[in-house]
């Protein structure tokens, strides 16, 4: 009989395009009989009866431990004390962050699987040429320490002999080989069709529709997108904004535009009708471990944009394998995401028939 299989993630399953899938792969393993569990440090909006889901709740001692050490040290030890106070060392852990997999790690864990969001040197390159940090040298400072202990984490979780790594993608994959000899295999995240598939719209307003998915985080680059469409598109163009975070109130607050519509958290069924109703769905990360988001947005029929892998750490040529499935930004930048914008309005790439959102 399989142990118990315990997912760990910083996220709830449901936050991010691999969190939802994440979500469905422990839906299909419960109603298989599995039993299968998850664990986070963020508390679900939602959650069905069938989903086990455990919310490690940082209050309390955890300001005191905050204060006296440091955000990431106090989260790794209450990860490290609800993991050993609830579950034994003989169950198979997931683990979706180099602090849960190093809390893993600790607790010696024997069936470990690390999938890992990034390489963390690369992914913290990209986080930090996020414009967020142009004129926050104590926000950028606080993430270079943070870039420094999950560097380590994920160093003694790669190197421990117990810790299977497995990767999203191929780009994944080539560098953590390259970065660490360490071997993984590759599971490229599915989609569940019968939500995100496609569906023919008929109705028009006119207007050229770009929709973002993700968190509201720095390194997500939403703010480089929000300047880039503000400052190139006209009237006829609008950018849907799916998703919340941190930055969501001064995003919101800083872009009052009638065009720059933001939406909050949408999940499935809501989620593919805005994939299906758009006329693209733009990703600015320039590190992206896959990009979920753009493969659920390909099912409903829409094509996507991102930064192409020659110049950014992502999997877009994984994914747009030629026009048909969207397009590459080339450079870096403003400039880069200007570009492409420029080229679906004057080349009108856009479709021709769509239903409001």
């Amino acid at each position: 009989m399989m142990n118990k299989i315990l997912i760990s993630s910083m996220f709830y399953p449901g936050i991010g395009g691999i969190e939802n899938s994440i979500k469905n792969i422990t839906s299909s393993l419960s109603d298989m009989g599995i039993d299968c569990e998850t664990v986070s440090f963020s508390k679900p909006e939602i959650c069905s009866i069938k989903e086990k889901h455990h919310f490690i709740e940082r209050a309390g001692v955890y300001n005191l431990l905050k204060c006296l050490l440091s955000g990431e040290i106090a989260s790794l030890l209450y990860a490290v004390l609800y993991l050993n106070r609830n579950f034994s060392n003989d169950l198979f852990f997931i683990s979706r962050h180099p602090l849960f997999a190093f809390a893993g790690v600790i607790l010696n864990f024997k069936n470990h699987v690390y999938i890992p969001p990034a390489v963390m040197e690369d992914f913290y390159k990209g986080v930090l040429n996020d414009i967020r940090f142009r004129d926050k040298p104590l926000l950028y400072l606080k993430y270079q320490i943070v870039s420094k202990i999950h560097r380590f984490y994920e160093c003694k979780v790669v190197t421990n002999e117990n810790v299977t790594v497995c990767t999203f993608s191929q780009n994944i994959k080539h560098q953590f080989l390259k970065k660490y000899k360490k071997n993984a295999f590759i599971s490229e995240p599915g989609v569940d069709h019968s939500v995100f598939k496609f569906e023919q719209k008929f109705e028009s307003d006119g207007k050229v529709k770009f929709l973002y998915v993700g968190r509201l985080e720095p390194g997500k680059n939403v703010e480089l997108l929000l300047t880039a469409f503000e400052s190139n598109c006209d009237s006829n163009c609008r950018l849907y904004i799916v998703g919340s975070g941190t930055l969501e109130t001064e995003l919101k607050s800083r872009y009052q535009d009638d065009n720059i519509i933001f939406l909050g958290t949408k999940i499935k069924d809501e989620l593919s009708k805005l994939y299906s109703q758009a006329d693209f769905t733009i990703l600015p990360t320039y590190y992206e471990g896959f990009g979920q988001v753009l493969i659920e947005s390909l099912c409903c029929g829409t094509k996507v944009i991102g930064f192409d892998s020659s110049i950014s750490n992502t999997a877009i040529t994984q994914i747009i394998k030629d026009d048909n499935y969207g397009f590459p930004i080339m450079k870096l930048g403003e400039s880069g995401i200007t570009s492409v914008l420029i080229k679906i309005k004057n080349e009108k790439l856009y479709k021709l028939s769509l239903i409001h959102i």
